[in-house]
């Protein structure tokens, strides 16, 4: 074995580790992402629940943004997130988006040579050290007091001499900043590439859930970007359509401009995709929704533009307050929508007395009884 030592911004030795946290009042599977540069040898840990590419890269742009810059070339193990295998050559077939993140981050992927774990050593050892030295004797309110302590616990070892070099690892990082590559994007603004197609619903598949696109591009490829709670649909470099990213599986959204000039001339569709637009707003709009087209589904047409007028005019969330209201007071027209979504409005019916007028001080009328219990003695 020949030991070597980085160049000043050469080398990130990147790595996945878990371990069972105790959150709480209970013991919890969490993963951690270590990284540690090997000239330095300054440590970043971030943790998380799986072991997904998108956290992969997401966790390492904000290790990026916590050094201050983008190394030379970022080593893995065989993670399945960033390698396919290997080509009958031996070269690294390198997963897609990952190639393309590598790419527009503009640092060189290296992969260990298989079965030579001294190639990452270092970070094995970060792997491990996290796991002996941080968990031992702690504990967690949540993930969020997890990853302060972890950040302080990093912090504390940075300043701490290396046996490595005999310096503090905070001491060289100033030397791996100035050699490192300019961070263009964050964790929270980087979009993963993707390529999907366009079904003749005019909805593109991304991540197990369905977004739309305007008509005309059925058949056709898209260029995907998904960012950490936005997917941007495009084509040939032209924008169509981007949509605030959907959580869990088997969802849709679509946006009715995006079908407007297909269904000028289909009233019941155009009804069909309004409606289903609204109930993407919650449960409780879900539930005003069902309870209009029971009761009134003769001018259920009107009830549902009312309702997307409201939508429109005060925001989704003056809609949630307002069929909530409607709910709880069995109020369902789109007569009682206006009034309701006011933040204090009361539902006033006409020739009833307000609420002020019913609800009497009830001094008042004790002074009453004992004014009548006078004159009658």
């Amino acid at each position: 074995m020949i030991r070597f030592e980085g160049l000043p911004g050469e080398f990130l030795q990147v790595d996945w580790g878990e371990a069972h946290v105790p959150l709480g009042s209970t013991v919890e599977r969490r993963v951690f992402l270590a990284a540690r540069l090997k000239y330095s040898r300054t440590v970043a840990v971030r943790w998380g629940t799986t072991m997904v590419l998108e956290q992969l890269l997401r966790g390492q742009l904000a290790i990026f943004e916590e050094l201050g810059g983008v190394p030379w070339a970022c080593v893995y193990d065989n993670m399945k997130t960033v390698t396919l295998g290997r080509t009958v050559d031996g070269q690294p077939r390198w997963n897609p988006t990952f190639a393309r993140f590598a790419t527009e981050l503009d640092f060189h992927p290296e992969r260990c040579d298989p079965h030579a774990p001294q190639q990452k050593g270092s970070v094995e050892n970060l792997v491990k050290f996290v796991k002996t030295n941080f968990l031992p004797g702690r504990r967690f309110a949540d993930d969020a007091d997890l990853a302060e302590q972890s950040a302080a616990w990093c912090a504390e070892k940075n300043g701490e001499v290396s046996q490595a070099h005999g310096e503090r690892p905070r001491d060289r990082l100033a030397a791996e900043q100035a050699a490192f590559g300019a961070l263009r994007t964050t964790a929270a603004t980087y979009g993963l590439y993707r390529v999907a197609g366009v079904n003749r619903e005019s909805l593109v598949r991304v991540d197990g859930n369905q977004y739309s696109v305007p008509v005309g591009h059925l058949g056709q490829a898209v260029d995907v970007r998904v960012l950490a709670d936005t997917v941007v649909l495009s084509r040939d470099g032209v924008e169509l359509a981007r949509h605030a990213r959907l959580a869990g599986h088997g969802q849709r959204q679509r946006d009715p401009a995006h079908y407007a000039e297909a269904l000028a001339h289909r009233p019941r569709a155009r009804l069909v995709l309004e409606r289903d637009a609204l109930c993407t707003l919650g449960p409780e709009v879900t539930a005003y929704v069902a309870a209009v087209c029971q009761r009134r589904r003769e001018r259920m047409a009107d009830e549902i533009a009312a309702l997307a007028a409201l939508r429109d005019q005060a925001g989704p969330a003056a809609v949630r307050q307002a069929v909530t209201r409607a709910l709880a007071r069995d109020a369902i027209g789109a007569e009682y929508l206006a009034v309701l979504a006011a933040q204090h409005a009361e539902l006033v019916l006409p020739a009833v007395p307000g609420q002020r007028l019913v609800d009497r001080d009830l001094a008042s009328y004790e002074a009453f009884v004992l004014q009548a219990t006078g004159r009658a003695h």
